[in-house]
Formats: C-alpha cells, structure tokens, sequence
C-alpha cells in the first residue's frame, strides 16, 4: 500500500526534456565514438568544438503544444545519438573531421541539427 499514494500522484520529480538534448546528445556520441576508437580525448574533445562552431540545435519540444517543427516520436529523437554509437571503428577511422558523414549516419540528425551556414546536412559545401 506504499505504492499507493505514488500511483495516485504520479512522478512529480519529472521535468520536461531540454529541447535541443538530441542535438546535443549527437554531438557527445561523436566525442564518445572517436575516443573509445582512437583513445584520444583531446580529438574527442575538439570534435565537439567543431560541432558547436558548424552546426546549430533544433529546438524540438514534442511536449509543448504549440510545437510547430517535424511529426516525430519522442523515441526518434535519439536515433542521431544511437546510430553514431553504433558506428564501427573503421568508419570512425575513415569518417576523421569530417562531421557530416557521422551525422548522415541517420535520418533522424536533420531533424535535430542544422548547419550554422543555413545549407541543408548533406549538401556539397
């Protein structure tokens, strides 16, 4: 019966998810998959410099009603993140600076993350 007053009340410690959290969380996946493959932190580590000096966060807030951006799953919010953890070494290896190609490793990145310059992710620079 402890459970009680907990099922009636719900989780009141649950706060809304920052909006730009998947955008960010890619940024760290990148960082994440270059030092577990190189074991250079300081590559990770300017790697994600990179990132917030090329690119910039869409704000996606499904919880908010007026929330105009794409119709996606709260679950797909992540799938930028996942799939560049998922990436194997050689393609970390292959991909180096270049941080299009890890971003391009899921559809899900151009709804999360825009280029500073305005060009769409994927377009020749």
């Amino acid at each position: 019966m402890l459970l009680l007053p907990w099922l009636l009340g719900g989780c009141s410690n649950l706060r809304p998810m920052p909006p730009d959290l998947p955008c960010r969380e890619a940024a760290f996946a990148i960082a994440s998959r270059t030092e577990e493959c190189t074991g250079d932190l300081a590559l990770a580590d300017a790697r994600v410099e990179a990132f917030q000096e090329t690119y910039t966060c869409i704000a996606v807030d499904t919880t908010d009603p007026a929330f105009d951006g794409p119709a996606i799953a709260v679950e797909d919010l992540f799938g930028c993140s996942f799939s560049i953890r998922e990436l194997p070494c050689e393609l970390v290896e292959e991909y180096g600076d270049d941080l299009e190609l890890y971003l391009l490793s899921s559809p899900s990145c151009t709804w999360i993350i825009a280029r500073n310059d305005g060009e769409p992710l994927g377009n020749p620079q």
